[in-house]
């Protein structure tokens, strides 16, 4: 049987990055730094932060509504060291690639097709709602 690995993609602004904080639109990109969520099994890996804990609820949250779902296992690992240069942030997004990592690994876990459109639509409310609780976003 295969693992299941899912990654999610940091972002680069092109346009607009402060613009958005007035309601304006802005012009992201996918960039090649990924957030990976996999099982592990390892017991010194860093305890989970808030906001994949967060985003674990949501999906729990979710799939306990929905009858014929699989519940999710543990938690996920994420690996977002990708997203540093050494000790240096990069701005690329990780909180976020790491919340759409964790909600797509456990929404996969439970049976959902992560290519299918609906899917991708609830990943994307769930991440969103998980990073504004824990950003303290609205």
């Amino acid at each position: 049987m295969s693992r299941l690995i899912v990654s999610a993609p940091g972002k680069a602004f092109l346009i607009g990055e402060y613009a958005v904080l007035a309601g304006a639109t802005a012009l992201v990109t996918a960039v090649g730094r990924r957030a990976v969520a996999q099982v592990c099994d390892d017991p010194e890996r860093p305890p989970p932060s808030p906001l994949t804990e967060a985003a674990y609820a949501h999906v729990r949250q979710h799939l306990s509504a929905e009858t014929g779902l699989k519940a999710p296992g543990p938690l996920a690992s994420v690996d977002t060291g990708a997203f540093a240069a050494g000790a240096r942030k990069l701005g690329l997004g990780s909180s976020a690639a790491a919340a759409a990592a964790v909600v797509g690994y456990h929404l996969a876990e439970a049976g959902l097709d992560l290519e299918a459109a609906d899917v991708r639509a609830l990943a994307l409310r769930l991440a969103t709602a998980a990073h504004a609780q824990v950003q303290g976003g609205g």
